[in-house]
């Protein structure tokens, strides 16, 4: 590894991806993580670390535009210009394509296409084989998406319509995903984390090594929304529970304690949701709590069925009584719920100090992911 310099105020460090016979590319990256060169190509980003074009030798080679949701919406290459259209995170049209999606916690797995292809995917979405006519190609990738073998024209791994756990392949950016792309040659992501290292710097600790009480054995969960800089960053919490009936539908019930009130803490705003999926009904309770994405982080507590609804149920009788500010407020709601359902935590008046409490001692696991899923699939008006 050696110093490159600096490119428009980034440090950039150059890794050599060598053989024993030869040095076969460089690759440069900037100090925020951004690949931004690769051999002779050069990468120039934008809004949210999304690619905006490459250059080869100095030459532009493909350009890229995006939805005001972060979705890519347009790839223009020297012989050809390739539009996007999605529905949340699930690909529905792609140059003259049209697809047909599958639900699935990804936001959906096409499985059927305009030209009459017929998607076979294994159970993270990526395509294993694909029907056209009478004829089934099939895929020859590994497990991380690399093909197996040089693509020839009849290879089904060549074609637009086979997917990496639901997600399209696109010329000079790889598999494209909502907030970066994967480089399935490199074995990596071409941009850092978003969320930077909210599990911490060891790669290796799995659920921050809370193995024994970070489990979710029947997926049924309770959730804290936070707005860390409301309450003049005091904060504002705001609980969520989850859970699955008999029959297989997702159900939900939010509790919004005085944060909708502009600080005179008289507000309640009570919202039940179901569906098919918990991530379904995760994003109708998050759009209609916070249709202007003021919440920026996500706890969640792993419980059985009868532990989240004794902990709405408490929630529920715990808003019917006078808000007070510091002794029965909104982090109140979220302790009277955690209580019910018999998980420990340090009692604080304030959400933030709360917050804290609860990611130090290790009791909740931060699924803000999962609300940036959320955020993603509706647009503030």
């Amino acid at each position: 590894m050696e110093s490159l310099g600096s490119v428009m105020g980034e440090s950039l460090w150059r890794y050599d991806n060598i053989t024993p016979e030869r040095v076969t590319s460089a690759h440069a990256y900037a100090a925020a993580g951004r690949l931004v060169k690769e051999g002779d190509k050069m990468y120039s980003y934008g809004w949210l670390d999304k690619i905006i074009n490459v250059q080869e030798n100095g030459t532009m080679v493909a350009a890229f535009d995006y939805h005001v949701n972060g979705q890519i919406a347009s790839a223009t290459y020297a012989d050809k210009t390739e539009n996007f259209l999605w529905d949340g995170l699930a690909l529905i049209h792609r140059a003259g394509t049209n697809y047909i999606n599958e639900p699935y916690v990804t936001g959906g797995n096409p499985i059927l296409s305009s030209n009459g292809d017929v998607m076979f995917n294994d159970m993270l979405g990526t395509t294993l084989g694909v029907k056209s006519g009478e004829q089934v190609n099939q895929v020859n990738m590994t497990a991380f998406g690399e093909p197996l073998r040089p693509a020839t024209n009849g290879d089904a791994a060549k074609s637009q319509d086979a997917f990496f756990t639901g997600k399209p392949h696109i010329g000079e950016l790889g598999y494209a995903f909502l907030f970066r792309n994967y480089r399935p040659e490199q074995g990596k992501w071409q941009t850092a984390d978003p969320l930077g290292y909210p599990d911490g710097w060891n790669n290796l600790a799995y659920v921050n090594n809370g193995v024994t009480s970070a489990i979710d054995w029947l997926g049924k969960n309770i959730y804290d929304l936070n707005n860390k800089e409301a309450a003049s960053n005091r904060g504002h919490s705001l609980p969520l529970g989850t859970w699955q009936d008999s029959s297989g539908q997702w159900h939900g019930t939010g509790f919004d304690y005085g944060g909708a009130s502009s600080g005179s803490g008289t507000a309640l705003d009570v919202f039940s949701a179901t569906g098919s999926t918990e991530q379904e009904v995760l994003t109708k309770l998050i759009s209609h709590f916070d249709p202007t994405k003021k919440f920026d982080r996500m706890h969640k507590w792993d419980c059985n069925t009868t532990a989240t609804l004794s902990a709405v149920q408490d929630m529920q009788s715990f808003v019917n009584n006078p808000y007070d500010p510091s002794n029965h407020n909104c982090r109140g709601v979220l302790e009277s719920g955690l209580s019910a359902a018999g998980i420990a935590y340090t009692h604080e008046p304030y959400p933030n100090y709360g917050w804290e409490h609860d990611e130090n001692d290790g009791i909740a696991s931060d699924v803000t992911a999962t609300l940036k899923i959320s955020h993603s699939t509706y647009v503030v008006e």
